[in-house]
């Protein structure tokens, strides 16, 4: 996926991002507070609590500002142990890893201009007048933390202080395939290779390559070159033809060829010693920049699931640094018969990959009864709901298949599942929509989960809630009206 704004910080002053995380450890939940704390505008108040969200040191809990534990390590680390904390916080925000990774691999001091260049092809902002002030922020802090350092107008990695951070982070990473074989290879030059000289990956995820993403990065190589150099190894197997083959830049090289380029800047790095590797480096390099397809990216999870065996959604997000969520997803995908994976893999096809999500928990569950057993009574069931989505009668968005999954919920809960079993019967051998799942009862049900709910939030707010704040007449209003509604309520239930 590309970066959006929101990824990058613009709180230009790091020691204040620190000071933020302390005050709001003591107490300062709100922008206004934190601005009071750190002496700044109610707005940079913001831009610091953003900021400190960024790096995983603050979260949002009802608008409400929260130190995270990580930022309780940060405020009560020695001093000289805070700033080593934040470098870490900073490698392990995907956003600045990308950063990093760039001044990097060009092996040479870069300008300011080439990174705000850089930033704008990781990030979906078309305001290209905002990015150069988040570059400003992006630079001073990377200077603060001594991860980069100026060298004559530009900036290069302090190799000292990036080494370190890369060890730390082996230490605390079971498996860091970028740190160790992109990073770390012994054998890892910069050189112009000719293009015909390069293969895509056959094992990279990612099969679809839009078109019109194509175009706009290809205007801007034309105006600027290759910014990112490609990644490469050098081949030794009879497939493919070429000298090396491509781990990172696909894109980037098959805009090169259609430009016309004779060379593209590329980085040599060992081959991957087997497929599992090999796939493991897609991932690691560059799943972030540019989220593959969620289909194809499943496809080679389930070579990973066979290779590592073991299907944990944390050993695999460990090993690919795809989110657990995502796995979950790919997951889902996979466990449908195999017939569905041609409808899976059409592009732009009328059935999505969304499709198969929503329907996921619906179909997994029903698996378990005779009626619909896996695979022949399952696939019954998704032809029919295929069949009703595809014509457009009585289902026109996969997020209406919740309200089929609301019943099942409700009678499983109630004991009572096979009277969902005969609303499902009807439902695929009859002509009638969604609307055979709602019942007042289901209805009711959701109605009380919903006071429970609210009253159990409206209690602890109203715990040890400062008078002073909700002293005006429209609240007195409401809590006066809430008062004798509820004393009927009680009077009734008595």
């Amino acid at each position: 996926m590309l970066f959006s704004l929101t990824d990058i910080p613009q709180a230009d002053r790091l020691d204040k991002v620190i000071l933020t995380v302390k005050s709001i450890s003591e107490g300062a939940n709100t922008d206004v507070r934190i601005a009071a704390a750190i002496g700044f505008s109610d707005r940079q108040g913001r831009y610091y609590r953003h900021a400190a969200e960024i790096l995983g040191f603050v979260k949002n809990e009802r608008n409400n500002a929260i130190a995270t534990d990580s930022g309780f390590n940060l405020v009560q680390a020695e001093s000289d142990k805070k700033l080593i904390i934040v470098r870490k916080a900073i490698y392990e925000n995907n956003f600045f890893k990308e950063i990093i990774r760039f001044v990097n691999l060009q092996g040479e001091a870069v300008s300011e201009e080439a990174i705000k260049n850089f930033v704008l092809s990781i990030t979906d902002t078309k305001i290209h007048t905002t990015v150069p002030r988040r570059v400003k922020t992006i630079i001073s802090w990377l200077l603060y933390l001594d991860i980069i350092i100026e060298a004559e107008e530009n900036y290069q990695i302090n190799s000292k202080t990036y080494n370190d951070v890369v060890e730390d982070n082996k230490i605390d990473d079971t498996n860091n395939f970028l740190a160790d074989y992109v990073y770390g290879s012994d054998n890892k030059t910069l050189q112009q290779i000719p293009v015909e000289n390069i293969s895509p990956n056959p094992h990279n995820p990612r099969l679809i390559f839009d078109p019109k993403d194509l175009e706009e990065l290809k205007g801007s190589i034309a105006k600027v070159k290759i910014l990112v150099p490609l990644t490469v190894y050098r081949n030794t197997k009879n497939y493919p033809k070429t000298e090396y083959v491509l781990l990172d830049g696909e894109r980037r090289w098959r805009c090169a060829k259609e430009l016309g380029f004779e060379t593209v800047p590329a980085n040599i790095i060992d081959e991957p010693k087997d497929v599992t590797q090999n796939i493991l480096f897609m991932f690691n390099i560059h799943h972030f920049r540019k989220e593959w397809a969620l289909f194809p990216t499943a496809l080679k999870l389930e070579v990973l699931v066979d290779q590592l065996e073991t299907d944990n959604e944390s050993v695999l997000s460990g090993f690919t640094g795809v989110p657990k969520q995502t796995i979950r997803r790919c997951k889902a995908l996979l466990w449908y018969p195999r017939k569905y994976r041609e409808v899976l893999s059409e592009k732009s096809g009328k059935i999505s990959t969304d499709f198969f999500i929503e329907l996921f928990p619906i179909a997994n569950r029903l698996s378990y009864e005779d009626e619909f057993s896996f695979p022949l009574g399952t696939e019954k069931f998704i032809d029919a709901c295929i069949a009703k989505f595809t014509e457009q009668k009585h289902i026109h968005d996969v997020k209406e298949f919740r309200e089929m999954r609301k019943s099942m919920g409700y009678f499983d809960k109630t004991s009572n599942f096979p009277e969902f079993i005969k609303s499902v019967a009807t439902f695929i051998n009859s002509d009638v929509g969604l609307e055979i799942f709602a019942s007042a009862d289901i209805e009711e049900e959701q109605t009380r989960k919903n006071i429970i709910k609210y009253v159990a939030y409206l209690n602890a707010s109203l715990e040890n809630i400062n008078v002073d704040v909700i002293s005006d007449f429209s609240i007195e209003e409401q809590l006066k009206s809430l008062r004798d509604k509820l004393q009927q309520i009680l009077e009734t239930i008595d």
